[in-house]
Parts: C-alpha cells; structure tokens; sequence
C-alpha cells in the first residue's frame, strides 16, 4: 500500500481481507503500509512486498522487470480545496500552494494541471512545501491557500474548518488519469499466477459488494483507515457515485497509453512504452471469469 494508513480508495485489497472474499479463495493476504509508493517499489525490488501499488508504470519505463495485472481505481480521486476568497482557478495568481510530495510527484502533478487549466504555471503562485500529515494545517495557519486532498480528507476540512471550499475536483482536468494499477515484480507473478488470480477476483467481488452495501462496507472501512464516520462516507459516496472504483478489471489500454504519455512528458520515464507491454490482461480476464464474468456498468465506468 502506497499510504500509511490508506486512504479510502487505497482500500479494495484490505476490504476484500476484511469481507472475507480472501478466504473463499483461501488467500493469506499480509498488507503491509509505506509511505510512498517509491518505498513500496523498493521493497518489491528486494523481496519484501509481492504485488501492489508501486508506481507501476514509471517503474516499467525505467527499467524494472514489472507487471501490471488490476485496476482497483482507474479514474482520479483527489479534489483541490482553496480558501473562500479564491473564486476561480485563475485567482490563484501570486497565491500559496501547498506540495506535499516530492517536485515531480503525484501532487505535484495535481497542482501543475490545475494552473494550467486556468493559463497558469508554477512561476505564477508561490509554492509551499509541506508534509501530507501537515497539510491541513498548513491551510489553517495560513502557510498555504490551496492543497490537493483525497476525498475524505476533503470532507474532514470541509466538516471542521470554515472559510474553504473545493474549487477543482481533478478528474475534470485530467479526465484520462489512470490511478492505480496494481502489478508485482514479473518473476514472482509468472511464478504464482493462480494466487494472483484468485487474489484480483476478491477483490473484484468485494468492490461490486461496496456498491450495493453501504453500511456493511462503510463500517470496516473506518477501521482500516482510521478516519472519521463522516469522512468514510462522504468518501464512499464520491467513489461509487463518480464509479471511481471499478467493478470488473478496470483496465482501459487507452487510459494507460495516455498516461504513459504523460508521465513521459514529465521527465519521470527514461522510455516510453506501449501499456499493452507491460500489462498482463489475461489474468485480470481470469479473474473476471472467476468472479462470475463481467458486470454491467454505466457509460464512463469500469
């Protein structure tokens, strides 16, 4: 897991342990929380994590004999809240925004898309580092004005600080985001592939579970990421709502591709590949086999 504890649209893994859907595969599922997918990498490199979200793609482009096999979560599930006073994304000019990843990372990446959808680059607004934990803080005291957050972050905000608002939520501006691809490193999945499958289908079945049973999905969800009652809701409800998790393989070779592009474009990946070479889709469609085939989907979702 790429946050400690995770987020909730990290959790569909955790969920299935917790439901229960591991066990009918008789899956021995260890999870174990870093923070920072880079750190997870590291650990899959050396032996210590077999699969998970490890920045999967940026990973393959440089060079690490990886896999990708499941999509938990294709589309985006971040929003950026600014003060009340920052109307637009154009006010933002000459503000404080808060970085709370390395220059290049994921937010990083967050906050350069939402300047751009208002004409503006990193030089127009002052950037703020600050660290995940504090950046909440940050806002209050007044060290930034705007920051990039997961939705039940936002909903924590938004419940016990007045005077902000979400002024962006960033699937509007980068629609074509994959989020998170799950793989592992390629010998160890070649070498265990019917664990893998087995563990993707309790997934899938405890994702499509989430969706028809809120309170019963809800409840453990508190306990694996340790926020608040209101804040698991407000996220589960933005997650199935928007379909951000998705209900069958959640691979789409055309969100991957775009994303390959722009994480490219980045400077992040010394190659650049086509996602069909890196991606295993036979064993999320086994999976999908095991979990009772395809389910039906709204336009858009997964």
């Amino acid at each position: 897991m790429p946050v400690a504890p995770p987020n909730v649209v990290h959790t569909p893994v955790a969920l299935a342990k917790e439901l229960g859907f591991m066990d009918k595969f008789n899956i021995d599922l260890d999870i174990k929380n870093f923070e920072g997918s880079t750190r997870g990498l590291t650990a899959a490199i050396t032996g210590g994590v077999d699969v998970g979200y490890i920045n999967c793609e940026e990973a393959y482009g440089n060079g690490v004999p990886l896999v990708g096999f499941y999509d938990t979560a294709p589309k985006l599930p971040v929003m950026m809240i600014a003060r009340d006073s920052i109307k637009t994304l154009k006010d933002l000019r000459g503000k404080k925004v808060g970085l709370s990843s390395a220059p290049g990372g994921f937010i990083d990446r967050m906050n350069r898309a939402a300047l751009a959808a208002a004409g503006l680059t990193p030089e127009d607004v002052v950037i703020v580092p600050t660290t995940t934990a504090g950046r909440i803080a940050a806002m209050i005291s007044g060290q930034t004005d705007t920051a990039v957050f997961h939705y039940e972050q936002v909903s924590k905000v938004l419940r016990t600080v007045r005077g902000f608002h979400v002024i962006l939520d960033m699937y509007q501006v980068l629609p074509n985001y994959d989020y998170h691809l799950m793989c592992g490193m390629h010998k160890w999945v070649r070498r265990h592939r019917d664990a893998v499958v087995d563990m993707v289908a309790a997934t899938m079945l405890a994702l499509r579970y989430a969706y028809t049973h809120r309170a019963e999905t809800v409840r453990p969800l508190i306990g694996i990421t340790g926020a608040d009652e209101p804040d698991v809701g407000y996220a589960y409800a933005k997650l199935t709502t928007n379909c951000v998790w998705s209900r069958n393989t959640g691979i789409d070779p055309k969100r991957l591709n775009w994303y390959v592009d722009y994480v490219y474009g980045f400077g992040d990946i010394k190659r650049k590949y086509p996602a069909e070479e890196m991606v295993d889709t036979s064993i999320a469609g086994e999976a999908l086999t095991k979990a009772g085939g395809p389910v039906d989907v709204p336009a858009g979702c997964f």
